[in-house]
C-alpha cells in the first residue's frame, strides 16, 4: 500500500527555493514516507498540533498530515529547525 504526496502551495515554493542538494534529501524522504508515514524511525507526531507529524532530514522538517482513507500525504510545510515548532 502506497500513499501519494500533495504539497501545498507554501511547501511547493519553499522546495523551489532550497539548493538542490537539500531539495534532493527532501524528495528522497518523501519517497521513503510514501511506505510508511507513521514509521517510528522517520516521523513523529506532533504533540501541540495533533493529526500533524514531522519527518527529520538534517537540520530541515518536513511536516505533514495524513488522510489515510484516501491514501494521502498532504505537506504542509519544509522548515528550517529553529523554525519549525513555533
Amino acid at each position: 500500500m502506497s500513499y501519494r504526496v500533495q504539497l501545498s502551495l507554501p511547501a511547493k515554493k519553499q522546495l523551489d527555493r532550497l539548493d538542490q542538494v537539500t531539495a534532493r534529501r527532501l524528495h528522497d524522504r518523501l519517497k521513503e514516507l510514501t511506505f510508511d508515514p507513521f514509521s517510528i524511525r522517520i516521523s513523529k507526531a506532533v504533540k501541540m498540533e495533533p493529526g500533524q507529524r514531522t519527518s527529520r532530514v538534517g537540520d530541515w522538517r518536513i511536516i505533514y498530515r495524513v488522510n489515510e482513507e484516501d491514501q494521502v500525504i498532504m505537506v504542509i510545510a519544509f522548515r528550517p529547525r529553529g523554525k519549525a515548532y513555533r
